[in-house]
């Protein structure tokens, strides 16, 4: 059925005509109102947009200052890995202050050497645990410090300080450039660039060079940054002894890097103990081949000892992986009044890591330590046996092959294996020292 369609009574059409002519009249009426209130609306957005991104800036350059406390020194390796040195752009407030910034990192493993080795036991590990606490003090001053739980060289899980200080950051401008800061407390021996990558995280594998100099020490840092142009100058007591310094005699450390491209960063180094006790020190705060530097010959007869070190390093690095390069030599003499037991030591080190699908990579590494008249070297070899006894070792050779899998920059996962050949200066050879191990690396 189709309804016709009829015509509006008279009284519609007068309604119409009305609401047609006041329906314009309203919307002229509303439209300055509702357009006054989207303007304002929008003003309040804008400042709301304004005041949110001064808020970002300000977070963004205390983050920026906070990591800049967590720095090794600058080296052209350590300026493209790691946060170290990150500089806000402008001076850190004296707000931040009151910010502190709490990390941590951990390693945890399982370790199976030869009969010799350090592992026989076949041992589960709390490798490594440390954490850091950095905090901005006042405008371009910042404290750090790291409390060690459990390191690889120690037998004992003590609480103790690792590094401990205050940075100055560009004493002559004030956060407005890099070319002079002053590091002062107790802090990594800037010799060499190793021990900037010990850690479980930054370290491809899980042993280290057979040289694996490294060294924490009470002193004064300088160090600076002139466009491809890095150096470090330090002051150290260069003792074992951390409460205390019995020798007037200081070390002293230098090194300078030059990053000419963006893949190649080179380096040379330069170290002294200075004039050590062989009573009260009896060793050097440096470490060597596993061991510290010691005195060889009787204490009553030895009244001190000192050693110099000199190291070239180089790396090349690509989007996927580096080569290292690392030679140096090592000159051991003392005041003994019953011989000459002066020593010259020569090592190296060839490191190759590359990624081979996805976060899997492959990494090796060789190196060797010669002395002739032998020395103290404990390699992955039993700590006791080859550091205090005698006759001391003429060689250390050493080639570590691994895999590892990088879940994330704060978890990683490493397996290898590590062969390792030696001779004594009566030409035994050491032998069941070749370590397996594997070992899942975190922090926070």
């Amino acid at each position: 059925m189709i309804t016709s369609f009829k015509k509006p009574a008279g009284s519609v059409w007068i309604y119409l005509a009305v609401a047609l002519g006041i329906f314009p009249r309203l919307m002229a009426e509303s439209a300055p109102i509702e357009l006054g209130q989207l303007q304002a609306q929008n003003h309040n957005l804008q400042l709301q947009v304004q005041e949110q991104q001064k808020q970002i800036d300000e977070l963004r350059q205390r983050l920026d200052a906070l990591q800049g406390s967590s720095r090794a020194e600058p080296s052209p390796a350590s300026v493209r890995t790691q946060p170290e040195p990150a500089v806000s752009a402008e001076a850190p407030t004296w707000r931040a202050a009151r910010e502190i910034r709490v990390s941590g990192e951990a390693g945890l493993g399982y370790f199976s050497s030869g009969s010799a080795g350090a592992y026989p036991n076949n041992e589960f590990r709390l490798d490594e645990a440390r954490i850091f606490l950095e905090a901005a003090v006042w405008k371009n001053v910042y404290f750090y410090t790291g409390m060690e739980f459990a390191t690889r060289e120690s037998e004992e899980n003590n609480i103790r300080v690792g590094e401990l200080y205050a940075d100055v950051e560009d004493v002559l401008t004030a956060g407005r450039d890099r070319r002079l800061s002053l590091r002062v407390g107790r802090f990594n021996i800037p010799f060499g660039v190793e021990y900037q990558y010990r850690s479980v995280l930054t370290n491809p594998l899980i042993t280290h060079s057979v040289a694996d100099i490294w060294g924490i020490d009470e002193g004064v840092q300088l160090y600076g940054v002139f466009g491809p142009v890095t150096y470090n100058l330090a002051v150290q007591n260069g003792g074992n002894a951390t409460r205390r310094d019995y020798q007037r005699d200081k070390s002293l450390a230098a090194r300078v890097g030059f990053q000419p491209t963006k893949s190649l960063s080179l380096s040379a180094s330069a170290y002294r103990t200075g004039k050590l006790d062989s009573k009260e020190d009896y060793a050097s705060e440096l470490w060597f081949g596993g061991g510290f530097f010691t005195v060889r010959g009787p204490s009553a007869t030895t009244p001190t000892f000192q050693v110099e070190l000199y190291e070239l390093d180089a790396q090349w690095q690509w989007e996927q992986g580096h080569i290292k390069a690392a030679s140096g030599s090592a000159r051991f003499s003392d005041t003994s009044t019953t011989g000459n037991n002066s020593r010259h030591l020569h090592y190296f080190s060839l490191e190759l890591e590359q990624l081979i699908v996805d976060h899997l990579y492959g990494a090796a590494r060789y190196g060797a330590v010669r002395v002739a008249d032998g020395y103290p070297l404990v390699g992955l070899g039993d700590f006791g046996k080859y550091y205090y006894a005698s006759p001391p070792t003429e060689e250390l050779h050493r080639l570590s092959l691994g895999l590892g899998y990088r879940f994330s920059a704060a978890l990683i996962w490493k397996l290898e294996y590590s062969w390792e050949n030696a001779r004594l200066i009566n030409g035994a050879e050491r032998k069941n020292e070749d370590l397996f191990s594997t070992e899942l690396g975190l922090k926070f």
